[in-house]
């Protein structure tokens, strides 16, 4: 099946509506809801409130062997242009009469965490009802045809709105991980613009390394004289003959 919703707060006077799609069984129901946002962002007690748009999916099961306890999950998304909220619950619900039901769960999400409990009504009521029994079945699934689609069965869907509230004047973050572009300065006169500051602090010299060199070291040794060649040395003499 499928239905339509729409949602009005009084005191901020936001709207929303919601399309969903359901496919249920006497011991399971699957639950789908998209939802819109009809109002722009207005602003409250000095804040400015933006309605988000999300959607949601419910899976519900009868427990095994106990036809009036059911088993729920849920799983809720909510998005806008620069935030997103996640929320998963979890819950067990419990059929007093067959008019009057219990739930009670755990509600875990990016903004809050908390326990639930709420007591729902289906009218019609019959003063003839009887309580439930309480009683464990026989069989694990009692009744696993389809429902009667002339039967009236409440909607699993949330008609609360989620906001999210931003201070006035107060900039919102922007997603884009792009560096915008430094802007190029406009040239000056010089004669307007101020010079830059000139840094007329001295600037602190090098250390000097007075300590003495090491001279190197001087080879006092004597160094061998050559040796001396005594021998008598032969002359030539030419004489010429008469």
């Amino acid at each position: 099946g499928f239905n339509l919703f729409t949602d009005y707060e009084t005191k901020s006077k936001h709207r929303q509506a919601s399309f969903g799609l359901e496919y249920m069984r006497h011991n399971f129901k699957a639950n789908f809801n998209k939802y819109f946002t009809l109002s722009s962002a207005k602003e409250i007690d000095n804040r400015k409130e933006v309605l988000l748009s999300g959607y949601s999916f419910i899976l519900a099961g009868q427990v095994p062997f106990l036809p009036w306890a059911r088993l729920k999950t849920g799983l809720y998304r909510w998005n806008s242009d620069y935030s997103q909220i996640k929320t998963a619950t979890g819950g067990l619900g419990i059929q007093i009469t067959p008019s009057l039901s219990l739930e009670f769960g755990r509600r875990k999400g990016d903004t809050l965490t908390n326990n639930y409990a709420s007591l729902t009504l289906k009218l019609p009521y019959s003063q003839n009802e009887k309580f439930t029994d309480f009683k464990i079945s026989g069989k694990a699934f009692s009744e696993r045809r389809a429902i009667n689609l002339s039967s009236m069965t409440l909607i699993d869907r949330d008609n609360s709105m989620i906001f999210n509230k931003i201070k006035v004047n107060t900039l919102i973050p922007n997603t884009n991980t792009t560096p915008a572009p430094k802007p190029t300065p406009a040239p000056c006169d010089p004669v307007i613009c101020p010079e830059p500051p000139v840094d007329d602090k001295p600037k602190p010299k090098p250390p000097v390394d007075d300590k003495p060199k090491p001279k190197p070291p001087v080879d006092d040794k004597p160094k061998p004289k050559p040796p001396v060649d005594d021998k008598p040395k032969h002359r030539l003499r030419q004489t010429s003959g008469g």
